[in-house]
C-alpha cells in the first residue's frame, strides 16, 4: 500500500515551508522516524520523519519547492497493507 508523508503545522499559523534537501534517495527503505527531509519555514528549518516504515518510491517536491501543510512530500511504499 502506498502512504504519503504530508508536510505537518509545525507551528499555529505555518502554512508552508519550502524543501531544502532530500536525505533519503527515491529506492531507499526507511523505518518510522527516520528523517526524510529538511524543509524551510520563515522562521526556521526543520526535519521530517517518516511515519510509516517502507520504501521511499516518490519526491512530491523537489529542493527548492514550496509545499503547502498537508501537501504531500514523499509516498513510501509499505509492505504487507
Amino acid at each position: 500500500m502506498r502512504h504519503e508523508v504530508k508536510l505537518p503545522a509545525f507551528a499555529e499559523g505555518m502554512t508552508e515551508a519550502f524543501v531544502a534537501q532530500w536525505l533519503v534517495p527515491v529506492g531507499a527503505s526507511v523505518a518510522v522516524g527516520d528523517e526524510l527531509v529538511e524543509v524551510i519555514t520563515d522562521k526556521v528549518n526543520m526535519l521530517v520523519e517518516a511515519d510509516a516504515a517502507g520504501q521511499v518510491v516518490e519526491h512530491c517536491a523537489g529542493e527548492e519547492e514550496r509545499v503547502g501543510v498537508g501537501e504531500p512530500l514523499a509516498i513510501i511504499d509499505v509492505p504487507g497493507e
